[in-house]
């Protein structure tokens, strides 16, 4: 067994080592660049506390971290963003990591071709166990790396190793509760929907702890325990012997979990196939494709519904800025204060919707990359035998995508609209709305049509998508903070439309990106009915 298992491990290593380099260079190029331009921007007292004002209101803590109390320098306010963000990314890397090696594996039957030599149920889950071990381990070396070849003003070896072991526990504490995910539902789609949205209600949570101030409950999400450990000013250790404590936890429980299902079954449910478990409407392919990705469909609107009900709730905390801040209140009056007011909420609106936005579009992109699931587990080929016309395939997958993108992002900005006028006082204008929710529309219909134009050429680089939005998503929304030159900016959708609904954007240039959206689709159109559809 334990030469097999040995075994199996390197082939896991060389089977994930494209994917698993491509995300190590991924967490060492966020660390060096966030702390090159930090160290750069940021090097002076002075400047340290222009930052640590800019940071320190309720929107940018609940979409980044709090800014701790007392003496603050560059290592403080360095730990305090890079953290939690960069404990976003190295979950993000588990979660698809253990999903490709455990409930994957298996779908695809791997696992029983395993398991049908001299090896224990065991040991495919202990390879998975190992290779993410070594993944995290690996990628905490490097952040640690990183942190010693740049130095900045109030780091030390010590908050440089407990930053860097965080990094790595964080990532395992997320692969722990994937781990155990996988063995509970018997679908991949069950246990990514579940994982994406663990690591969205944990940080939902610590946001609203943070902005409302609810200590008592600090111990319910991991990203406070990230923030109690007080890196570069406390450097308290307990909290990472939790995030392995955790791990270890998960670990075994999963290990135990599936030596008592099935294989092909999850503890919970079965996959409930077959034409008994059909629902009644199950009468073509835009139904079919409707019922397979009913969960994501569901889990993400609810998912976005979440996030825009706690956004349009922190519109409150603008007015009672203003209104505790009786400084403010005698040097521009009451008449200045309402105008004020109005100018923040602006702004405001300027980071939730792009925030908002850029969720719908992850969800689209998800919904897209149902075409490559199909091929991967061999769908395709029965789908292929169906008088099913090319066209017709490649309408379903891209314009459900952008059909849902269209949806979550009109229903995600009108309920912050609608939350946001049940706290405040004076209500949001209506041309707020009607500004944001069209003048975002285009830069959304064009990041469907890059994603269907990969769809139709390059399904395989789909993955890339991720890492060009998520950047630049970034790139934009902390432009003032990383003085980001307004032209790099363009090469992203966002960079054109980025002060919406502050400024406003000429009609020409509206109706100029929804024709390159079209144009988009088209191309993307002619490469799905000329190649291989198989590759």
């Amino acid at each position: 067994m334990k030469n097999n298992l040995g075994r199996l491990i390197r082939a896991n290593l060389k089977n994930d080592l494209k994917i698993s380099v491509i995300w190590f260079v991924i967490i060492v190029l966020m660390m060096g660049s966030g702390l090159i331009k930090l160290v750069d921007l940021y090097g002076t007292q002075v400047a340290v506390q222009q930052l640590a004002a800019m940071l320190d209101t309720p929107m940018m803590t609940a979409l980044f971290a709090k800014i701790p109390a007392g003496p603050l320098n560059t290592a403080v306010i360095f730990g305090a963003i890079m953290l939690p963000l960069m404990a976003v990314i190295m979950a993000l890397m588990n979660i698809q990591m253990v999903l490709r090696n455990t409930r994957q594996m298996e779908e695809i039957g791997e696992t029983e071709l395993l398991l049908s030599n001299v090896m224990r149920p065991q040991t495919p889950l202990w390879a998975a166990i190992m290779e993410i071990v070594y993944l995290n381990v690996i990628s905490a070396g490097g952040v640690y790396l990183i942190l010693w070849m740049i130095p900045m003003h109030g780091s030390s070896v010590t908050g440089n190793l407990l930053f860097a072991v965080l990094v790595g526990l964080s990532g395992l504490f997320f692969a722990g509760i994937v781990l155990v995910a996988a063995q509970c539902f018997a679908e991949s789609r069950s246990v990514q929907l579940f994982s994406y949205s663990f690591l969205g209600v944990v940080y939902l949570l610590r946001s609203v702890i943070d902005v409302q101030n609810w200590h008592q409950i600090e111990w319910l999400s991991p990203f406070n325990w990230l923030e109690a450990s007080q890196v570069y000013y406390g450097d308290i250790w307990k909290y990472s012997i939790y995030l392995g404590v955790a791990f270890i936890i998960c670990g075994m429980l999963s290990l135990m979990m599936v030596k008592r299902r099935d294989l092909g079954f999850g503890i919970f449910k079965s996959t409930g196939r077959g034409r008994n478990h059909a629902p009644w409407f199950l009468r073509g392919w835009l139904t079919l494709y409707l019922q397979l990705e009913s969960k994501l469909i569901w889990g993400w609107g609810i998912g976005i519904m979440i996030v825009a009900g706690m956004f349009g709730g922190l519109f409150s905390s603008v007015g009672d800025m203003l209104k505790n801040n009786t400084s403010i209140n005698q040097i521009i009056g009451g008449t200045a204060n309402q105008m004020l007011a109005h100018e923040l909420n602006a702004h405001f609106l300027v980071m939730i919707s792009m925030f908002m936005s850029f969720l719908a579009v992850i969800a689209g992109w998800n919904l897209m990359q149902r075409y490559q699931r199909d091929v991967k587990n061999g769908y395709f080929e029965l789908l292929s035998a169906q008088p099913i016309s090319r066209f017709k395939m490649y309408l379903t997958y891209t314009l459900m995508g952008m059909i849902f993108t269209i949806l979550y992002w009109f229903v995600g900005i009108t309920l912050v609209f609608g939350i946001a006028n049940l706290v405040l006082n004076q209500p949001l204008a209506l041309n707020l709305w009607s500004q944001t929710v069209w003048g975002y529309l285009p830069a959304i219909l064009i990041f469907s049509g890059i994603a269907s134009f990969f769809l139709g050429w390059w399904p395989k680089l789909f993955g890339v998508l991720y890492i060009y939005g998520g950047v630049m998503f970034l790139i934009t929304y902390l432009k003032n903070l990383l003085d980001v030159p307004v032209n790099f900016l363009k090469i992203s959708p966002y960079g054109w439309i980025y002060n919406l609904p502050v400024v406003h954007i000429s009609e020409k240039l509206l109706w100029g990106m929804i024709g390159i959206s079209i144009v988009l689709w088209l191309i993307g159109l002619l490469g799905f009915k000329w190649r291989d559809l198989i590759l």
